[in-house]
């Protein structure tokens, strides 16, 4: 994310993330940092639509922050992906700033998962290209069940 805000911001940003993980500030400084990235999640920053209005839970979100870290140390992701019964497909954004690769890592993980890489997108696919989603699923079902 800071490689696709101006350095200043990103400083901003990272100074108030910082605060945030460590349980200090207000909620109000995390949105704030939100809206500073906010635009570098999507393939198109200039058409990225306004970041809606939502608030923060601080313990919230630094909790789940640790909890993240944690099973990450531990590779409980790892492990229990493997044991995923259902059928699993990953929508991916092809110029997420989460790059694809961590996605189809973990879909490697999952028996029969399958990976749509979307181009054009972002982060959240579902905003710059509204149907994405959809026609991405129906895709996968189709070839699934040997429909085209």
């Amino acid at each position: 994310m800071g490689e696709r805000t101006a350095p200043e911001a990103a400083a901003r940003a990272a100074e108030l993330d910082d605060r945030a993980m460590r349980g200090e500030g207000a909620p109000g400084d995390a949105m704030e940092a939100l809206a500073i990235v906010w635009l570098a999640y999507f393939a198109t920053p200039s058409e990225a639509p306004p970041m809606p209005v939502m608030d923060m839970s601080l313990p919230c979100y630094s909790g789940t922050w640790e909890s993240i870290h944690d099973h990450l140390a531990r590779e409980t992701l790892a492990v229990r992906l493997g044991r995923v019964p259902t059928p699993t497909t990953f929508a991916l954004g092809a110029e997420s700033p989460i790059p694809p690769r961590h996605g189809v890592a973990s879909a490697a993980l999952i028996p029969g998962a399958v990976t749509e890489i979307l181009p054009g997108c972002g982060h959240f696919p579902w905003l710059e290209r509204p149907g994405v989603i959809r026609a991405a699923l129906l895709s996968v079902h189709g070839r699934a069940s040997g429909q085209t």
